[in-house]
Formats: C-alpha cells, sequence, structure tokens
C-alpha cells in the first residue's frame, strides 16, 4: 500500500505539485477564516433557568420557585448534575449536561419542563432560560460616561440606546446592563391623606393600572377613505399620572394629587458599578456559544462607533474591559514561538545535511503540514487558541521527522548509485525502503497521544484541541513524506550527488565511535549504569509538587472580596469605590472597575455582599524595575487588608467566572459540604475553616456565610385579623403594597418604557414604627374584592385585571394590631447540588503544591472534625479535576504501551526487538522527571501531556535504529550491523532528537499570554529526550548486543577484535 503511494506520486508528479498547490491556496483562505480565542473553551455543558420573585426572601424562593423548578429538571437525558442557589428576590438552576449533548437540544428539553413546571409556581414569576453562553462569553465591558449628565440617565441611554443596538450584533447572546439608576415613575402615598379623603391602598393602584391604555375600534369608511380609530390614554407625563381620577367623594374628585406625591426616581437595584472610585453605569457583552471572538468584538467595536454619533452631547462609551487583546497575545505568543521553532529546526537540518536542496525538502514540510492541519481543524469546528496552536508547537519538530529520514535516505542511496540509474528509480527504491518504519513510527507517536483523547472534564477541553492539531500534523506530516517530499527529491537532488558529512556531523563520529565502542566492550557496566540512573531519576519523583495545571495568565486580576450577608448595598458600594482608589495607588494598576452585587443577567447570580473587581494592568515596560504580577498581587493585597469587612480572594476574570458557573467554588480550591439541615451545615463549615486554618500553605480560606443575614419579620395573628374581618391576604397585601411597592403599570413613551411604582412615602415605611402603623380600612376589608398578592405587572397595558374602587369607609386598624414584628437572622443564600443542601469553603494555595496541601488538609480534618450522619464533604476546584485526570490516565497510559508494543511487533516481527524499543520509555521519563525537578515544575496535566508527546518521539528513535541493525544482519555479524547501524543512523537519529528538543526552546523561554500552559510540556520533553537519545545511541546497542548474544547463545568476542574495523562511518 505504502510502495504504491509513492509509486503514483513519483509517476504523477505534476498531479501531486497541483494538488500541493491547492493545499496552500486553500489553506490561506482557512487560515483568513478560522476563528480565533484565547483559550478552549472550558465551560460545562450548561443550561441555565433564572426566576425573579423581586421582593422575596431566600426561603421563600427556595420552597416556592426552586424547588418546584429542581424537582421538574429530574429526570431529564444525560444529566450530570442540578445545582440551584436561591437568594434575594431570584432563583437559578444550573442543570448540567454531558458534553456529548447538543447545547441546543438540551435548551429545548430544559425549556419543556420549565413550561410543565410553570402551573406551579407563585402568579406573575416567570422563569426564562439564560443566555446561549457559556461563562467565557464575557468577551467585553463597557462604561456610560458624561460629565453633564446624571447615572439615571446614562442608565436610561444604555438600556434604550445602546443595548438593543449590540444585542443586534452577530454573535452576541445578549447585552446585560449593570450600575446607575433604571428610572420609574413613583407614586409615594401619604397615608394620613388616604385617611383623610377615604382612599384605600387598592383603589390607587387599580385607578393608575385601569388610566394608562391605547384601544382600537378597527376603522370607519368616509369619503372613500378608511380611517383607523385609536382611543388615546396613555401616560405620557407626570403630570398625566397626577391627574389621574382614583374616586369621587360627594361628586368631588379625588386625584392622584391629592393623596401622594409623584416622581421620577431610581427603581430598587441589587447591582452598582464603580470605576476608579465613582459610582458608574454600562454594560457587558456576551458572545454566544461557538463564535468567533474576534470577530465579534471588532464588530460589537464597529457598531458602537455608529452608536456614539447618536448618543446625547457628551455621552460617551468606554470600553474598560476587552478579550481581544488576551486573545491577541496568547495567539502571539504562539505564532512567534513557531516562527522560532521553524527557524531552529531549519537550521538545524541544514547543519546535519549540510546540502540546502535537502534541507529546503525538509523544512518544506513544516509550513505545509501545518495548513493541512489547519485544514483539518476547520473541518471538525476547532478554533485557532492557545492550546491547538501548542499542539502544532510541540509537533513541529517531530513533523520533519518523516521528511528527514526519507530525504536522508534518498540522498545516501543517490549518492552511491552516483548516476548510473535515473533519478525517479533510485528515488522510488530509497523511499520504499524507509516506507514501513516511517509509517509504524509516526502511527506510534499519533497513537501514545491517545490518552489525552480520553481526558474529560476540564482537563479534556483544554488539551483535547491539543491532541487533535498535534494528530492533523503529524498525519498531514505523513502524508506529505509518501507524496510531496519523493516528488521534491527528484526535481532537486539532480546532478552529481556525493555524500559527505557536514562538520557536525563529522565531530559528532568522531566521539560517537569511541564512546559506543566502550561501552559495547563494557555492555554489562552500561547496561547496570542506566539502570542506577534511571532508579535514581525515579527517585525524585516524590519530591515534585503536584497540581492540576499552571494557571493560564490572562493579563489582569479578578479581585472578589466578599462581605457580611448582613451588609447593605450602600455600605457595600463605598467598600467597592475605597478598593477602586486603593488599587489606583499602585503605579502598575491602569484601571480598576468594581461591581458589586450583579448584572441583568442569569450568567451573573452574585449577591450584594460579593464584590467583583477587574484589575488590568499597564504594559510591561511601564512597571516598577523588578515588578511582576505575583508581586503586584501581594502589594494589593497588604494595601486591601487595610479595608474593614472584606475577605479577600484573588483569581483572573476568566478563571473566576468559569470556576463560579461550573464548579461553583470561586477559588482554585474548595470543599463542598453536604446535608439535611443548613444550621448543621453552617455550624460545620465553621468548624472546617477553624481546622484548615493551621495548614501551611492556606491562603484566602473562608467558609460560606449563609446565616447572618437579618430579617424582619412581621407574623399576622390570624384571630386578631378575623376580630377586624381582615383576611391574611387583606394583611400582606397592605404590607407588599405600602412597604416594598407594586407595579401598577408601565408607560410607553417611544422606545423607553418606564415602571409607574404605587407604595407609601419614605417616612410611612422605613421604620418598625412606621410599619405599625400602617393603616388597614376595616370596612373596605369586607366589602372590596382585593387583588391576589404579587403584583400586577404591565396590566395597564394589557387590560389586566382589576378589584372595583369604591369608596372607603372611616374606619381603619394599624397593622401593628393585627401583627406583630421581630427582627432575627437568616440565610442569605441557599445552595443545592440534586436536591442536596449544599455549603462550600473556599481556599487558595500559595508556596506548595495542590495535592501536597489536600493530603495534609485531609489529615487535619479526619483528627479535628466529625461530621454526624448523613453529611458529607467532597473537595472540588482544581484538585477535582487533578484527580479525575489522574485516575483515567492511570487506565489509558498503559493501555496505549500495551498497544505500542503491539505495533512495534507488527513492525519487526519479534517481541524482544519491540519490548527493547520500549526500553526507551522508562528512560525517556528520567529525564523528564530530572527536568521539572530542576526547573521546581509541578507534576500538572500539562507535564503529563508532556510525557505522553515523549513516549511517541523516544520510541521512533528506537526504531530508527533497531530497524536498520536488523536490515544488516543479513549480510553482517551481530557486533558489525550493531555498530555499522548506530553509525549510520546516528544522523537521524540527532536530526530527530535536535528537532524535537531544540524546536521546543522557543516555548520554554517564552514570556507571552499562555506560555505557563506550554512551558511545563516543553520542559518534559526536552529533558526526556536527553535520556531518551543517549539510551538509543549508548545504551540500546548494548541491550540489543546482550540480549541477541543470550539469544543466540554465542560467547562475548574478544576485546578489540576485527569487527568494529569494517564499520562504514
Amino acid at each position: 500500500m505504502l510502495s504504491k503511494i509513492i509509486e503514483f506520486s513519483l509517476k504523477n508528479r505534476v498531479i501531486i505539485l497541483a494538488l500541493t498547490a491547492l493545499v496552500i491556496v486553500w489553506g490561506i483562505f482557512v487560515i483568513r477564516d478560522t476563528p480565533i480565542d484565547a483559550f478552549p473553551d472550558l465551560s460545562e455543558n450548561q443550561v441555565l433557568v433564572s426566576a425573579d420573585w423581586m421582593g422575596r426572601g431566600p426561603q421563600e424562593i427556595q420552597d416556592q420557585v426552586t424547588y418546584p423548578l429542581e424537582t421538574a429538571m429530574r429526570g431529564l437525558p444525560s444529566v450530570k448534575e442540578v445545582r440551584s442557589a436561591s437568594s434575594f428576590g431570584m432563583s437559578l438552576i444550573t442543570v448540567i449536561f454531558e458534553d456529548r449533548v447538543d447545547p441546543y437540544f438540551a435548551r429545548q428539553v430544559v425549556n419543556e419542563k420549565v413550561q410543565q413546571a410553570i402551573p406551579r409556581l407563585p402568579q406573575g414569576v416567570q422563569p426564562a432560560l439564560g443566555p446561549v453562553s457559556t461563562p467565557m462569553g464575557q468577551v467585553f465591558m463597557y462604561t456610560v460616561e458624561s460629565d453633564r449628565h446624571n447615572l439615571a440617565d446614562l442608565r436610561t441611554v444604555e438600556d434604550f440606546v445602546i443595548k438593543p443596538q449590540l444585542s443586534a450584533v452577530p454573535g452576541v447572546a445578549e447585552v446585560a446592563s449593570v450600575g446607575g439608576y433604571v428610572l420609574q415613575y413613583q407614586i409615594n402615598l401619604d397615608p394620613q391623606l388616604l385617611q383623610s379623603y377615604r382612599v384605600t391602598l387598592n383603589q390607587v393602584f387599580n385607578a393608575i393600572a385601569a388610566n394608562n391604555s391605547n384601544v382600537g375600534a378597527k376603522v370607519v369608511e368616509q369619503n372613500g377613505q378608511e380611517f383607523i380609530i385609536r382611543g388615546l390614554g396613555l401616560v405620557e407625563s407626570i403630570d398625566d399620572i397626577k391627574d389621574i381620577v382614583i374616586t369621587q367623594n360627594n361628586y368631588v374628585p379625588v386625584y392622584v394629587r391629592d393623596v401622594a406625591g409623584v416622581t421620577a426616581g431610581p427603581d430598587f437595584r441589587r447591582g452598582v458599578l464603580t470605576k476608579s472610585g465613582y459610582e458608574a453605569a454600562g454594560g457587558i457583552v456576551i458572545q454566544r456559544m461557538g463564535e468567533n471572538t474576534l470577530n465579534v468584538i471588532d464588530q460589537v467595536k464597529a457598531k458602537m462607533a455608529e452608536i456614539q454619533a447618536t448618543l446625547p452631547e457628551g455621552v460617551k462609551i468606554v470600553p474598560f474591559y476587552d478579550q481581544t487583546d488576551l486573545v491577541k497575545k496568547a495567539v502571539n505568543t504562539l505564532n512567534r514561538a513557531l516562527i522560532e521553532e521553524f527557524i531552529l529546526v531549519s537550521l538545524i537540518v541544514i547543519a546535519f545535511l549540510g546540502n540546502v536542496r535537502s534541507s529546503l525538502i525538509v523544512t518544506s514540510a513544516i509550513p505545509i503540514g501545518i495548513l493541512l492541519a489547519l485544514i483539518a481543524m476547520r473541518e471538525i469546528g476547532l478554533s485557532a487558541n492557545l492550546m491547538s496552536l501548542g499542539g502544532i508547537a510541540i509537533g513541529i519538530g517531530v513533523m520533519t521527522d518523516a521528511a528527514i529520514v526519507m530525504v536522508e535516505n534518498i540522498y545516501r542511496h543517490l549518492a552511491g548509485d552516483g548516476g548510473r540509474r535515473g533519478v525517479v528509480e533510485v528515488t522510488l527504491e530509497a523511499a520504499q525502503e524507509v516506507a514501513s518504519p516511517i509509517f509504524f513510527s509516526i502511527v506510534i507517536i499519533i497513537v501514545t497521544f491517545l490518552p489525552v483523547f480520553t481526558m474529560t472534564g476540564t482537563e479534556g477541553k483544554l488539551y483535547t484541541p491539543m491532541a487533535w492539531a498535534k494528530t492533523f500534523a503529524m498525519s498531514g506530516s505523513l502524508l506529505l513524506a509518501f507524496t510531496l517530499v519523493p516528488v521534491l527529491c527528484t526535481l532537486l537532488l539532480k546532478g552529481k550527488i556525493r555524500e559527505k558529512d557536514t562538520w557536525v556531523v563529522a565531530k559528532l563520529h568522531q566521539c560517537y565511535a569511541p564512546a559506543l565502542k566502550t561501552a559495547l566492550k563494557y555492555n554489562k557496566a552500561t547496561i547496570v549504569i542506566a539502570v542506577v540512573v534511571m532508579i535514581a531519576g525515579f527517585s525524585l519523583l516524590p519530591l515534585l509538587g503536584t497540581a492540576f495545571m499552571p494557571a493560564l495568565d490572562e493579563g489582569s486580576f479578578l479581585v472578589m472580596p466578599t462581605m457580611l450577608p448582613s451588609v447593605s448595598l450602600t455600605e457595600a458600594v463605598e467598600a467597592a469605590k475605597t478598593m477602586d482608589r486603593v488599587i489606583m495607588e499602585i503605579p502598575e494598576i491602569d484601571l480598576s472597575v468594581g461591581k458589586v452585587g450583579r448584572a441583568e443577567s442569569a450568567m451573573d447570580p452574585a449577591p450584594v455582599s460579593m464584590i467583583e473587581t477587574i484589575v488590568t494592568l499597564k504594559p510591561k515596560d511601564e512597571w516598577r524595575p523588578g515588578m511582576t504580577k505575583e508581586r503586584i498581587e501581594q502589594e494589593m493585597m497588604a494595601k486591601l487588608a487595610g479595608i474593614p469587612g472584606l475577605n479577600l480572594a484573588f483569581t483572573q476574570p476568566i478563571a473566576g467566572r468559569l470556576a463560579m458557573l461550573t464548579t461553583g467554588v470561586r477559588t482554585e480550591l474548595g470543599i463542598k459540604l453536604y446535608g439535611e439541615d443548613l444550621q448543621v451545615l453552617q455550624q460545620k463549615a465553621f468548624e472546617i475553616e477553624a481546622a484548615l486554618g493551621s495548614v501551611p500553605g492556606v491562603s484566602d480560606l473562608l467558609a460560606e456565610r449563609v446565616f447572618g443575614a437579618p430579617y424582619l419579620e412581621i407574623g399576622i395573628d390570624r384571630a386578631k385579623a378575623a376580630r377586624y374581618g381582615l383576611s391574611i391576604a387583606d394583611v400582606e397585601d397592605a404590607i407588599e403594597l405600602a412597604v416594598g411597592g407594586r407595579t401598577a403599570t408601565t408607560t410607553i413613551e417611544g422606545r423607553r418604557r418606564f415602571d409607574v411604582l404605587v407604595r407609601y412615602n419614605r417616612e410611612n415605611r422605613e421604620s418598625i414604627d412606621a410599619m405599625q402603623n400602617i393603616l388597614l380600612p376595616v370596612a373596605a376589608s369586607v366589602a372590596e374584592v382585593q387583588t391576589p398578592s404579587g403584583g400586577a405587572g404591565m396590566s395597564g397595558m394589557g387590560g389586566g385585571g382589576s378589584m372595583p374602587a369604591g369608596p372607603a369607609g372611616s374606619a381603619y386598624v394599624p397593622l401593628g394590631e393585627v401583627a406583630h414584628f421581630q427582627v432575627v437572622d437568616g440565610p442569605s443564600m441557599i445552595s443545592s447540588e440534586n436536591g442536596v443542601y449544599r455549603m462550600i469553603i473556599q481556599m487558595n494555595t500559595r508556596g506548595r503544591d495542590v495535592v501536597g496541601f489536600v493530603n495534609e488538609a485531609n489529615q487535619v480534618l479526619r483528627e479535628k472534625v466529625e461530621l454526624p450522619a448523613g453529611y458529607s464533604l467532597k473537595w472540588a476546584g482544581q484538585y477535582e479535576n487533578q484527580q479525575r485526570a489522574k485516575d483515567r490516565l492511570g487506565v489509558v497510559v498503559p493501555a496505549v504501551i500495551a498497544l505500542t508494543f503491539f505495533l512495534l511487533y507488527l513492525t519487526f516481527r519479534s517481541a524482544s526487538d519491540a519490548f527493547l524499543i520500549l526500553m526507551n520509555i522508562p528512560f525517556s521519563l528520567v529525564g523528564g522527571i530530572v527536568a521539572m525537578y530542576a526547573t521546581g515544575t509541578y507534576l500538572t496535566v500539562a507535564a503529563a501531556v508532556g510525557f505522553i508527546a515523549l513516549f511517541g518521539i523516544a520510541v521512533q528513535n528506537g526504531v530508527i535504529m533497531v530497524t536498520y541493525i536488523q536490515h544488516l544482519r543479513a549480510h553482517r555479524t551481530l557486533e558489525q550491523a550493531i555498530l555499522e547501524g548506530a553509525f549510520t543512523r546516528l544522523r537521524p537519529v540527532m536530526i530527530t532528537a535536535l528537532v524535537a528538543s531544540l524546536g521546543l526552546f522557543p516555548l520554554i523561554f517564552a514570556t507571552g499570554a499562555g506560555a505557563e500552559v506550554q512551558r511545563p510540556m516543553a520542559i518534559v520533553v526536552v529533558g526526556g529526550l536527553v535520556t531518551s537519545t543517549i539510551l538509543t545511541l549508548i545504551v540500546l546497542p548494548c541491550i540489543y548486543l546482550v540480549w541477541n548474544r543470550w539469544r543466540d547463545g554465542r560467547k562475548p568476542p574478544a576485546p578489540g577484535s576485527t569487527q568494529a574495523t569494517d564499520v562504514t562511518t
């Protein structure tokens, strides 16, 4: 099969060259259109369901909204987990599906379940699915600023001018507004005036709802024309609201202005934006799943430029977070590394082959192979990102191996032929000679990378793109080695060809010959020394720290302090402003923008007690000498420690959001505590926090404060209420309407919409004494039909039902007569997973590895914390991911080694030869382990992927050596075959090792975004290739000699025998 492919290529050289040109053109178009991202999307396949029930506490949300929705989600196909969070006014359900489930199918089945649950929800609660996005979708953030407009005006511009237009940009799933003040019309009722005019709360409410609508009455025809009939009654101004008639007393109309003050004011808010110490208004652009990040951001910026020209004078849109820089930096890191690798590989090839034309043939396989890989990536929907390009980067050296072996063999045959036969004939013979070992060596490299494809979870999403890219690149190089490379050899290697070692190769032969002869002379001692070195290397393994993966440096900080659950929005905003000002004192900081609470999106469920401050840095050339990102973080931590009430946590924007919405833990490490009683969970969480405080390396340790939110509970005395003829609904309706307020209708003013809120004025509702004096009309409670608690929403626009507004009686009873008031502590948020309550203890580690920390922490917890029956804990975050990856690789890697042995057996038809080549694997591991120990690199999934990549390269070198020795044994003695084979294969083995190792040096010394993920892999491969190459060139010939002597029953030859004199060097 392989011979036929080579023969076809040489007989149809024009076709091969034309197809190559087609691939180049196709590849150029693919490069232009390929989606570009900073990192692969690491988020879970999840669907968010959110439901607002404003004014309700977490317990009411949990019992009446979250629980019905959560139970409805049970039984969905391919669901991994269902999480829920009930906070003030909001329920959030997160349904996590298996990765193989189509996201739009997942949304469809979740929506069906939501519709089934709606009848069981309170009236007015409308659950909705979150945007079609991921936690990594918040790609662009901006503020709306002006020196002549207030925050309410800026928020109005954001909501009704900027947001609608940005939402229409292709690739944008949602634009979430945050900060500023949402305007509404507020009707602040005076209870004394209500009593004087004998008007009830509900009469005012229903009057407002009934006086804001337009109607249509079809058409009339006059004089051959149709006139569309409209009845106009929409509220258009504050004066229109003031002039609404509530009722009549003795034929005298009672207007809204008679009993209330009407103003435009801010709506109740749960999210505030601060910038450099001042409040701001702005928005967050959320990208649709699977879109091209750079394209989306570029289109958003273009649309913003159009919008800017239409904004009121003085208003401007100012970006403060833009993933474009991160994407470009990450891709540029890899692009630069690829270019440097290409140059290094080209220089190595020229230095070893010595022939410019041969070197040109070999290096041509790199760019064309990369184009083939990019085309294949595009076809399977894989974006160009840090990891997929990293797969090409770690494979770029190996990509030339097949071409090197092919060109080197063809060149040697052409030189040996001396021009007696045709170039095509000699090329065909030489190419067919090495076709089988080339094929099997590349296939083995591809097969040894199979464990990466089996990874799941975060590590799978991160490294599978790398595996695909490397596999495509290696497959492309293999295809080129059998097609384009032989064709180019026939075209470029014409004329008189002489095989002459370059100066580099000659010097290597001079050093290698005596070293190999000495090693073969003392073969057993050589093997023993190698085994001792291997054991010594493996003894360093327990000394290596273990973690999940290196942190991806996003070039910015996300500071996420939490405050006590009882903190008010005003106090939290002041803390955020202070944080901004303190952070901006650090010279390296460019901008500090904080968010208190949540934006208007299901993607952001943060409570008021949580502050999220994005800190962007200036370019590194503007930093103080010696400053690093770690030192900046330490300086920030020291400065912020002086602000009271903050429990600090440091992360990065993408990493923080990813952790929050995928694992529920916003730090790199956390403990999830499960049980049925929230009080017990809180107690045990505090015990765990106290116990872990003594473990070295712990940082940002904080147990979730669920309790501590103050509640003012108004308990209704049923007997007293009944005595006055009041129902529970009457009393609760008055509490909700008078204190919290209720939206009676919504005005329509062009494209703008403003709610009309009815409630008591401030002095009559903001203290317990004032609330106790809320007057309940006794007579009206019997005569009138009350509207159900829950609000009319937009009933004024849609003609919703309202109660008849009759005159009120003169008898009233204060609320304090039928209800008692008490202040208690309660939960600020109730979280659960799969129907079981959950509490989180979060932490980071500093100065030590995660696995070592967790092992010590577990020992401390066993000694100091005892969990009751029915309660359990689980480590989450990086440790959970690391253990999953370790367990998966522990099963898959041995299976792949067995598969590699099978492929080697097919190649050599000898189990002993296959086993000898597999000996390269432990020796390559030794080099990788020593390199990690010397550089202080942790054993992470990135390092594990480096070891996996190393397996294939190490085996390939063994194949190159043993294949040729076997070929020579047909007409050489054992010793002659070993010496001649080793000397002859020195050049291809050294080229393979050097292009694979030195080619990765740019990744080792890279400092750009994403370099920290590639560096451990490069360190492992380079270190492993050192010992693997020594084994291949020195130890493997000794093992081959001893093994075959034993197998053939031969005696060791006398030292200085004549076999060595026949060696071709």
